[in-house]
Parts: structure tokens; C-alpha cells; sequence
């Protein structure tokens, strides 16, 4: 179940998890949305001066109307943006402070081309 502003709607998707390569692929199987995909990757840093995981999350979805496609675009940022502070934020509380620089690398991802929602 999905809701926005007093609508709420259902959809089915199949969800993944590939414990061997450290993922998490949601599929889109029916519903209101013409599509939705979405993948979280954790991969090991490298020469990290402790245990650290780079998270790549990936989302595309459409609605079927154009029109409310192309305004929930908009929306849909923010959301990413909000969800995305909330994970580096309870990270940050289950790790400490000297978790990683997070907040950086994903600032930097937000400036490099097709690394944001579509």
C-alpha cells in the first residue's frame, strides 16, 4: 500500500535479495504505476581505515498518466533526498560520526549524470 495526500493505492512487486552479491532488487508486478524498479547495492571500500559500504541506489519508475508522471518526477527527488539523509543519519547513530563521509560521497553522486532518480 502506497499513499500520498489522502490517496492510497496498492501495488504488487517481487523483492530479491541477493545475499551473495550484496543486493536488493524490487520489481514492479502490477498496480496504478506503469512501471517501478528500484536496487540498493552495498559493495566493501576498499583501503578504508575501518569497515565502511558504499551504497548505490537506483530508482525508475512511471505513472501511467503523463501528466501526474512528470509532476511526481518532482516530488520523487525530494522523497530520495529525504530517505537518503534519513539512512546516512541512522547510520551515523548506529556507528558514530566517524561512520564515513557519506554525505559527501552522495552529494558528489547527485552532481555526476544518471545516478539520480528517473
Amino acid at each position: 500500500m502506497v499513499g500520498f495526500k489522502g490517496i492510497r493505492q496498492s501495488y504488487h512487486c517481487r523483492v530479491d535479495w541477493n545475499q551473495l552479491n550484496h543486493t536488493i532488487s524490487i520489481e514492479y508486478l502490477s498496480g496504478p504505476l506503469a512501471d517501478l524498479f528500484t536496487r540498493w547495492e552495498f559493495s566493501p571500500v576498499e583501503n578504508a581505515k575501518q569497515p565502511a559500504c558504499m551504497v548505490d541506489f537506483q530508482l525508475r519508475f512511471a505513472l501511467r498518466n503523463r501528466l501526474l508522471d512528470q509532476m511526481m518526477n518532482q516530488l520523487m527527488l525530494g522523497a530520495i533526498e529525504r530517505m537518503t539523509d534519513a539512512f546516512v543519519h541512522r547510520a551515523h547513530a548506529l556507528y558514530g560520526s566517524k561512520a564515513s563521509s557519506s554525505e559527501t560521497a552522495l552529494r558528489e553522486q547527485e552532481d555526476a549524470p544518471n545516478t539520480t532518480a528517473s
